[in-house]
C-alpha cells in the first residue's frame, strides 16, 4: 500500500502492487478509514473521501459513516446527507430485539 496525491491537494490509499483491489487487509481498511477520518470536516466529504479511494469502497464508507454517524444526532446526519430521509429503516423496538437475539445466538444463551 502507498500513499498518492488525491484531488485537492488530499492523499489517497493506494492498494499495493499485485494485491487484489477488492480485498484490502484488515490492516488496510483501518488506514484507509484513518486517512479519511483525517482528511475530512464532515460525513459526506469522509463518504466521498471513502469512495475516492477505490477497492473495498463499501466496508471503508460504511466504517466511516458508522464512526461519524455514532457521534452525531440524527438531525445532523440528516443535514449532511438530505437523501438519508428517503432511507427506511426498521422500527427501534424491533432492531434492538434483533440485536438481543443476535447476540445471544453469538454467546450461546437461548430462551426456551
Amino acid at each position: 500500500m502507498k500513499i498518492v496525491g488525491g484531488h485537492g491537494g488530499g492523499k489517497a490509499v493506494q492498494p499495493s502492487r499485485g494485491s487484489a483491489v477488492t480485498r484490502r487487509h484488515p490492516y488496510q481498511t483501518l488506514l484507509a478509514v484513518l486517512h479519511c477520518l483525517h482528511r475530512s470536516t464532515g460525513l459526506r466529504q469522509a463518504i466521498e473521501a471513502a469512495i475516492a479511494l477505490g477497492g473495498d469502497t463499501d466496508t471503508v464508507a460504511a466504517l466511516v459513516a458508522g464512526l461519524l454517524a455514532a457521534r452525531s444526532t440524527p438531525g445532523q446526519v440528516r443535514a449532511e446527507l438530505p437523501y438519508s430521509n428517503r432511507i427506511r429503516l426498521l422500527p427501534e423496538e424491533q432492531v434492538t430485539d434483533l440485536a438481543v437475539s443476535l447476540a445471544a445466538l453469538r454467546t450461546g444463551q437461548r430462551d426456551g
